[in-house]
């Protein structure tokens, strides 16, 4: 089974968990929320590996 540990999670950002009563005691994850997260994660990930493409690019031209 795939998934996050909910209490990794709540250490992250509390509200990336739903709780037990108690309101303390990590239950879940709150998947919903970590869209947002997620989706500008990937997006410096992929300014990232554009960047490193584009010293690639650089070096291969100095070396030719």
């Amino acid at each position: 089974r795939l998934g996050f540990i909910a209490e990794e999670m709540a250490q992250v950002d509390p509200l990336l968990a739903f709780y037990e009563e108690d309101g303390a005691t990590p239950r879940g994850v709150n998947y919903i929320q970590l869209t947002a997260p997620i989706v500008g994660s990937i997006q410096e990930l992929a300014a990232r590996v554009s960047m490193l493409e584009q010293e690639v690019k650089e070096l291969k031209a100095r070396m030719q």
